[in-house]
């Protein structure tokens, strides 16, 4: 194994080594009696573990038809989403 490889093994066993107090820390947040403090340990779980919410930009070309009850409004193909 080179140099570099046991760098980064060293530094993954380090990281992997953290990472079971990090979570039960913050599974320990999850029972707290305030709400504030249960979203934002709820938040924290959803980011490392990838599944948070991208946001995604797309342009919109050509006509798009939206209905609200009785309104019917065209949205014009310059406009972009």
């Amino acid at each position: 194994m080179t140099a570099k490889g046991r760098y980064d093994e060293g530094w993954r066993q380090k990281l992997n080594s953290m990472l079971s107090p990090a979570m039960e820390s913050l599974v320990e947040l999850m029972y707290n009696e305030d709400a504030k403090v249960r979203q934002r340990a709820i938040d924290q779980i959803v980011k490392y573990t990838g599944n948070d919410i991208e946001k995604i930009e797309a342009k919109i070309e050509g006509s798009i038809t939206l209905d609200w009850g009785d309104t019917n409004t065209e949205v014009d193909e310059r406009n972009t989403i």
